[in-house]
């Protein structure tokens, strides 16, 4: 069978013989001998399909992409022209390298722009991640190893992929090699290029801090690529794993059942530093700290460090991480041996769609929230209240399996929403007390022109012309009955005990599951978030 590329076709399957098609007369063939036979994607930008190359023997598969704008505006529909071509002059530049696909044709034909590269035939790293579960040391070494190699020589030509993440590396099936796919957002990184503010472009959770800025770097590519790994040895979605009241990520907390070396663990928790100056700053540096022997003393403060001395580390930038993120108060001791910890926090996260329609898939929370809650376990307590088991949390040996009531109150005559803890029936708390109260509200806004573009570019379906903020708030009051042991330490290791226990709460109940309900109201939509270049805040 063959395909008839013309998109204005209403049969276009045609026999492979045919050289014209048979319904609407349109050359079935580029450049006469590049044949599509089925299409593989299609967005609001342009359509790929699964092709043969006529011309060779044994007709091996390629890739045909085809620019086919759908949305309206001049200004958009040049700017992804401007990104298709790019991509062509990004793959020409970089000539042959066994782990890039091959740029086969640049053309145009019938008025319509094409692409034509070389096929990879293998699975993406996060359809393995699907059938594995997690990855282990090893395979993140050789991950580590096959791609930085490849980013050291597309930096060598200057340019930067800006958009790494597991989708975009496949494994081929001939060789095993690791191949880096998708230079649709490249750029080059001379001259002023060099971290001038420009588009945004990179996937939500992947692309590095300063891409929300429209800036990147080479330490982009390699902050991209640390946050792949993080992923593929906890199987957690990037959102999962950051901590916006540290403003860092907390991957380790999530390695318990898949332990790795310290030397690897501060490998990579450098090439994921929020700062740009604290990261690696080439392909090259990464690579040799991890050809270094195991057990070396110079892998940074995070890899030999005592449990002692990470806190301690903790403990002085804490001052900094609260005040730019929250407003705190601890440790008051208001009742006999129990101290108290308080937090008041507020976050936001975008929802691409009418208010209405967020608010109706809100409002019907027996729905989602057990679906999004998850690992936590949540137990039905009535029409809007719930049981929530958070999981374990605590440190220097001492740990509460933490278990609180929640009740989501319908939203008032202004539209706002309440959350708050309730007590749990037949339960008493062993040794913590938790009052959680919260609320949220929505506000319809202009969805952002160049969002709309970008995801457009992505081949995925137009967004709406307007968007939902979610907002919300919470006040959190943690009591710990500390044992003796705890109480005996120093008071500013206690106060951080505290403020750990109230940061996981607020990360599972708060913008965990945000980020998750995001998600999953997208998904039901049939948009696929995670492809998004910038949602959220």
């Amino acid at each position: 069978m063959s395909y008839c590329l013309n998109p204005d076709c209403p049969k276009p399957q045609n026999p492979a013989a045919n050289k014209f098609c048979q319904y609407c007369g349109t050359k079935l063939l580029l450049q006469e001998h590049y044949l599509a036979v089925k299409p593989i994607g299609q967005g609001g930008f342009g359509r790929t399909f699964l092709a043969v190359d006529q011309d060779k023997p044994g007709q091996p598969r390629c890739v045909i992409k085809q620019f086919y704008p759908q949305s309206q505006g001049t200004n958009s529909v040049q700017k992804a022209a401007m990104l298709f071509a790019q991509e062509a002059v990004r793959l020409d530049e970089l000539g042959k390298h066994p782990q890039i696909p091959a740029l086969l044709a640049h053309l145009q034909q019938d008025s319509r722009l094409y692409i034509v590269q070389e096929f990879i035939d293998g699975q993406n790293l996060a359809q393995e991640l699907a059938e594995t579960e997690v990855f282990s040391e090893g395979q993140i070494r050789t991950i580590l190893s096959d791609l930085l190699r490849v980013l050291e020589f597309i930096h060598s030509k200057q340019v930067i992929h800006r958009d790494i993440k597991p989708e975009n590396i496949i494994r081929r099936n001939s060789d095993r090699l690791l191949v880096l796919v998708d230079f649709g957002a490249a750029k080059y990184a001379t001259g002023t290029f060099l971290g001038q503010t420009g588009t945004k472009i990179g996937s939500a959770g992947y692309a590095a801090p300063e891409q929300s800025f429209g800036k990147a770097t080479f330490g982009s590519d390699i902050y991209s690529l640390g946050v792949t790994c993080i992923h593929l040895l906890t199987q957690m979605q990037p959102f999962d794993l950051y901590d916006a009241m540290e403003s860092n990520f907390v991957w380790r907390d999530y390695l318990l059942n898949n332990p790795i070396s310290d030397q690897l663990a501060a490998i990579l928790d450098k090439m994921i530093q929020h700062t740009l100056k604290q990261r690696y700053q080439s392909a090259t540096e990464v690579l040799q700290d991890l050809q270094k022997p195991l057990g070396s003393q110079s892998f940074g403060r995070a890899g030999t460090a005592s449990k002692l001395s990470q806190w301690g580390v903790k403990l002085k930038n804490l001052s900094t991480q609260v005040s730019s993120q929250v407003s705190t108060k601890v440790s008051e001791a208001i009742a006999l041996d129990w101290t108290w910890f308080r937090l008041h926090y507020e976050d936001n996260v975008d929802i691409y769609a009418p208010r209405a329609r967020v608010a109706e898939y809100l409002t019907k929370h027996s729905d989602w929230f057990p679906r999004c809650a998850a690992p936590m376990e949540v137990c039905p307590l009535g029409a809007n209240s719930y049981d929530l088991l958070l999981g374990r949390y605590g440190s220097f040996k001492f740990e509460l399996e933490v278990r609180i009531g929640l009740e989501l109150i319908p939203p008032d005559p202004y539209g706002v929403y309440q959350i708050r803890t309730i007590t749990l029936p037949n339960y008493s708390t062993p040794g913590y007390q938790v009052d959680f109260q919260g609320n949220f509200n929505f506000r319809e806004l202009p969805t952002d022109p160049a969002i709309r573009l970008e995801v457009l570019s992505k081949e995925m379906p137009d967004l709406p012309p307007v968007m939902t903020r979610w907002e919300w708030q919470l006040d959190l009051e943690v009591g710990i009955l500390f044992p003796q042991f705890i109480r005996a330490m120093p008071e500013s290791l206690i106060h951080n005990t505290g403020d750990r226990l109230l940061r996981q709460i607020v990360r599972e109940v708060s913008r965990r599951l945000a980020s998750r309900v995001q998600a999953d109201f997208h998904h039901s939509l049939g948009i696929n978030y995670t492809s998004f270049s910038h949602l959220g805040t």
